[in-house]
């Protein structure tokens, strides 16, 4: 389970389907939602553990990326019910979501199920040197895959003369690729112990998209030549890639 605080409560997509949501007294589970094939629907629940009445409004929206940049839009494909929601303390709701229609492109198509806390006007007045609470705003991205789902990961692994480690990660599957951390190892990586290099930087890579990672060396020492492992943690587990450490300029 990740707790965030509120601040950090806009920043959903990069936390993983296993785990739950926590911000502003609000659970939310999953914070990832896939479907496709002959999962057309599905729910999201969400758990108000504070001790006031939290009202929300849930909506589908379009999610493309141009040129690495995200890009929100309208969209018909996916229905969201209710629309609109008044949540008890100590109560949960549970949201539907399904499509209209099947993905029948072939790569995976993207959107964002936005819940955004609808604002209430109180009839007493704040106290004096009341904190004053920011309304929830969050995203979770909706995933749904084609009829024939293709996993195609390309890893280069190189190093330079500083003893920098630099990995570049090419998706040439047609669904996303998400990765959480990276280290590199210079066994089979299953064996534990620190890593030679590593890094906690995340990202998700549409199909297409390629995206470098630098990877921070435990203490600094010279690097092997014969094929180290890569263990990735993605949203499909954990993963080892044995491939090559080249040198580099």
């Amino acid at each position: 389970m990740v707790r965030m605080s509120l601040k950090h409560a806009l920043v959903l997509f990069l936390a993983f389907a296993s785990q739950s949501l926590w911000a502003a007294n609000l659970g939310v589970t999953p914070v990832a939602i896939h479907m496709g094939g002959a999962v057309n629907r599905t729910t999201v629940s969400i758990v108000n553990s504070g001790t006031d009445a939290v009202t929300m409004q849930a909506e589908a929206i379009a999610w493309k990326r141009v040129d690495g940049v995200d890009q929100d839009g309208e969209t018909n494909d996916v229905m969201v019910n209710p629309a609109v929601f008044t949540i008890e303390p100590g109560q949960s709701q549970i949201v539907r979501v399904g499509l209209r229609r099947p993905n029948d492109q072939p790569v995976e198509a993207t959107y964002r199920l936005v819940l955004r806390e609808v604002p209430v006007v109180r009839e007493e007045a704040p106290a004096a040197g009341t904190t004053v609470r920011v309304l929830v705003a969050m995203r979770l991205p909706i995933y749904v895959a084609p009829n024939q789902v293709k996993f195609d990961e390309q890893w280069d692994v190189k190093s330079d003369a500083k003893g920098n480690v630099i990995v570049k990660l090419q998706n040439r599957g047609n669904v996303h690729y998400k990765v959480g951390s990276i280290k590199l190892r210079a066994d089979d990586g299953k064996s534990g112990g620190v890593p030679l290099a590593s890094t906690t930087e995340g990202a998700v890579l549409f199909p297409g998209e390629s995206r470098s990672f630098n990877l921070k060396q435990a203490q600094q020492r010279s690097l092997p030549r014969q094929p180290v492992t890569l263990e990735v943690f993605t949203d499909r587990g954990p993963q080892y890639i044995s491939t090559e450490l080249n040198k580099g300029d």
